[in-house]
């Protein structure tokens, strides 16, 4: 009965084991410390705008990507091209993320993990706030991968959902510089448990589709894709909920709400939206429900 028991324990341990492996990230400061990320995917920030975009425009046929770019975990890996999966803020630019289904809180050690393209970081400023109005700084950071405690500014027991990267002009008199280059930006330390919370694999890939909350059922398709003037939102939804569908640009603002908390019974459904007014580029559809949400991206053509 003993060895039945020990068995099972280490059985369980193991299994145990397996799932932390599978959540949890490690990576390498600047410095070399080991950085632990234990909830994994869902510490990443979920959203970004810009505040202010940066200047000058960007050289050496750099294109600025979207602030959605920093979106999920860092996945930079050519430090000959910096513009790939990176949003460039500019010379003086200010960057805001948010933390939708999670929120950064202070505890041991650093708190707060800031992913820059390529090895040489142009200064940047980091602000904390609780709702995005009332903005506390924490400190400045350059280099690849920086860590920060907010424990001299951070108030006790307070969540903070919104995090901004100011470009501090430490390299702009260089042409060959255009500002701080954001990958990523990650709570290591976060307020909620994310056990039966989720990040689509493909928003680490691509960060073209999303899907974040606590269901992972609401399936939404759109098509066609790319389009010129019509397209179809086609979704699931395991119980009946308030939808809403909202229609962001590269920049990350609102540009079209097509539903706004329209109620659907269970089951699949299919709604329509013209894009006239629309210039040709690149968008992103979200869906939101009570539970969850989950975005797609959608190419306008002429």
């Amino acid at each position: 009965m003993k060895n039945s028991i020990t068995l099972i324990l280490m059985l369980v341990l193991f299994v145990a084991s397996i799932a932390t492996a599978q959540k949890e990230m490690n990576f390498r400061t600047n410095k070399g410390e080991k950085i632990t990320i234990e909830t994994g995917k869902i510490a990443f920030a979920d959203w970004a705008w810009f505040e202010a975009q940066g200047t000058p425009a960007l050289k050496r046929g750099h294109q600025r990507r979207s602030p959605l770019s920093v979106l999920g975990a860092p996945n930079y890996s050519n430090r000959a091209n910096i513009s790939q999966n990176v949003c460039s803020i500019g010379c003086g630019g200010a960057l805001i993320l948010q933390f939708k289904d999670n929120a950064l809180i202070d505890g041991p050690g650093e708190d707060l993990v800031i992913f820059e393209a390529g090895a040489i970081m142009e200064k940047t400023s980091v602000s904390i706030s609780k709702d995005g109005k009332k903005w506390t700084d924490v400190g400045v950071v350059e280099g690849f991968t920086n860590a920060v405690d907010i424990a001299p500014y951070a108030e006790e027991g307070t969540r903070y959902h919104f995090i901004k990267l100011v470009d501090l002009y430490s390299l702009c008199e260089d042409k060959y510089y255009d500002g701080a280059d954001i990958d990523a930006v990650a709570a290591i330390h976060s307020a909620e448990s994310v056990a039966n919370q989720t990040i689509a694999a493909n928003q680490v890939s691509d960060r073209d589709n999303v899907q974040t909350g606590a269901s992972s059922n609401n399936q939404l398709t759109i098509f066609p894709n790319p389009t010129d003037y019509e397209v179809n939102m086609k979704f699931y939804l395991s119980k009946n909920d308030q939808v809403t569908f909202t229609v962001f640009d590269q920049m990350g603002k609102v540009v079209k709400t097509l539903a706004n908390k329209q109620h659907y019974a269970a089951g699949t459904h299919q709604i329509a939206a013209t894009l006239d007014g629309f210039p040709a580029g690149t968008y992103y559809i979200l869906m939101k429900t009570s539970e969850s949400s989950e975005m797609k991206k959608l190419i306008k053509q002429q």
